[in-house]
């Protein structure tokens, strides 16, 4: 739902709450609003990445619905379609981040062959 609309929506049921409870010091705020990104499963991107992964990693990619912030949710505000690919970590530990270095570089690898594929090159 576009940030605009979830907005007003969100406004008109506090609205209809503090009307039904006045009592109830009803209040709203937004915060985090990174827009999402979406692209279809049929897109040649998603299609490239897909058979990309297969030919380094020998299987298909998992894919996920995540929700942290990347430049693919300011990229589609502004129609460029985008897909978020890459190995990660789980969740950082008391040191942070951390990757392993053969995940890295076969995600480069994957991002090589895509590129190929994507700009026709033989």
């Amino acid at each position: 739902m576009p940030m605009t609309e979830a907005r007003t929506a969100l406004a008109d049921l506090v609205r209809a709450l503090r009307d039904r409870f006045p009592d109830y010091g009803i209040d709203w705020e937004v915060y985090v609003t990174a827009p999402g990104a979406e692209i279809a499963e049929e897109h040649e991107l998603v299609q490239a990445v897909s058979r990309s992964h297969q030919a380094v990693f020998g299987s298909a990619p998992e894919r996920d619905v995540v929700r942290w912030f990347s430049d693919a949710s300011a990229l589609t505000r502004y129609g460029i379609e985008t897909v978020n690919y890459g190995t990660s970590s789980g969740l950082p530990s008391a040191e942070g981040e951390n990757l392993a270095i053969k995940g890295l570089v076969d995600t480069a690898k994957v991002y090589a062959l895509t590129a190929v594929e994507v700009c026709g090159v033989a």
